[in-house]
């Protein structure tokens, strides 16, 4: 019987033990997570803005995960690894950049797990006084290990007015009539020769790329053809939009004048277009 009752007693001791572990954070404790993470959270952004990239990536976990719209994703050490090693590089090889926090607020769910959402403005500084802004959302999850908070996942939403003109900027629209037989080829052009090598060039010719919209046909049209609608929006002041000049960019000179008799083949009928002012 006596034993039974230190059993018990035993039992009920590590019950309670386990229980106090997981009684939930008061406010205060929460409060001083909030600050910590708020607190962190700046801190690496102005380690991105002072391009100190020997130490913003140890602020990520070791199994660090992301998702973004489009641009990355990473699912295991090994991508990390590879996106940590391109982003180093770019980071050093762009122009003058700034990133701007705001709207940051934090959830904290254990004393080991919090996250943090906010909206950010990135802005690349070209010459002649050009700043092209984008605006983001993000959330991080951060875990603590070791005793150190480590962002475990990430992710990121472009906003849809990411490229828009404000008012009075100006705005073209290109109508495109492409032959019913040369649609593959268009896109090909569009897709891989021009918009995949901006990406990977990164820099100013990205940025003017990604601020073009490309709206697809849905159908043919009654003749057969296909209508494809490109959107500069705004105009980039300085730009050379022409295929030519943009090709050239990628390739030899000669490869580039082969690539544009193939753009130019692709019409039904000349290209046409509107200039607009955003009101």
């Amino acid at each position: 019987m006596k034993a039974f009752i230190q059993v018990s007693i035993l039992l009920i001791t590590v019950s309670l033990a386990f229980t106090a572990c997981d009684q939930p954070l008061n406010d205060a404790q929460k409060a001083e997570i909030e600050k910590e993470i708020t607190a962190l959270t700046h801190e690496i952004f102005d380690q991105f803005n002072n391009r100190d990239t020997g130490n913003v990536y140890t602020n990520f976990d070791e199994d660090f995960i992301a998702l973004s719209g489009g641009a990355y994703l990473i699912k295991d050490a090994e991508d990390f690894v590879k996106y940590t090693t391109k982003a180093k590089q770019s980071i050093a090889e762009r122009d003058p950049f700034e990133y701007k926090l705001s709207d940051l607020s934090v959830d904290v769910y254990s004393k080991d797990v919090a996250s943090v959402y906010y909206k950010y403005t990135s802005t690349n500084m070209y010459e002649d006084n050009l700043n092209i802004v984008n605006n983001s959302a993000s959330t991080w999850t951060f875990v603590k290990k070791d005793g150190e908070w480590k962002i475990k996942h990430a992710h990121i939403s472009s906003g849809a007015d990411r490229y828009r003109a404000v008012e009075e900027e100006p705005v073209m629209v290109l109508v495109n009539r492409i032959k019913a037989d040369k649609k593959e080829v268009f896109e090909e052009l569009i897709y891989n020769d021009i918009q995949k090598n901006s990406k990977e060039a990164g820099g100013f010719l990205a940025e003017v790329t990604s601020s073009v919209r490309i709206l697809h046909p849905m159908n043919p049209d009654e003749d057969g053809n296909f209508t494809y609608v490109f959107i500069m929006d705004p105009i980039i002041k300085g730009v050379d939009y022409s295929i030519g000049s943009v090709l050239v960019q990628f390739f030899a000179e000669e490869v580039a004048n082969e690539k544009v008799k193939l753009w130019a083949d692709c019409y039904a009928e000349p290209q046409y277009g509107y200039r607009l002012t955003q009101n």
